[in-house]
Formats: C-alpha cells, structure tokens, sequence
C-alpha cells in the first residue's frame, strides 16, 4: 500500500475527519513516519488531500487541510 493510500485510510469512513477517531490518530502517527523515511513534503501530502477529498462538495476541504497541517507541522517541510 502507497502512502497516498495509507493517509486517505487516516480520515473517518462516514465523516472525512482527519485522525477524529484514535485508530485515524494512531494511522496518522504511523504514516507520518512513512513520510519521513521517503522525504514526503507537506506541499506533497496537501496535493494529494485536496485531491482525495475534492470528490465530495460537502466536505470542508481547507478546514481538514488546516487539522493536517496541525497534525505533521512540526515534522514535515513545505
């Protein structure tokens, strides 16, 4: 499994909330380490997000861009 992958699993199947439940927290905390170990940037990690979750309208796509950010900020470089 990619870590395009991984990171779509760490969002709530009903509400698209990153790491709004602790397994999405810890799933979050083990493809942070993924992202480290291949150099993933957070320029990289918001492309694929906002693709991920442009599928739904009803999704409020910067507000779950702004929880990762949050999220892996202080590990990953822009």
């Amino acid at each position: 499994m990619t870590w395009k992958n991984e990171l779509q699993m760490c969002f709530g199947l009903a509400d698209r909330r990153f790491a709004g439940h602790p397994s999405d927290q810890q799933r979050a905390y083990r493809v942070l380490g993924e992202l480290l170990e291949k150099n993933i940037s957070m320029a990289e990690v918001e492309n694929e997000l906002r693709d991920f979750l442009s599928g739904n309208p009803s999704l409020h796509v910067d507000e779950q861009i702004s929880r990762v950010r949050l999220f892996y900020a202080a590990w990953l470089d822009d």
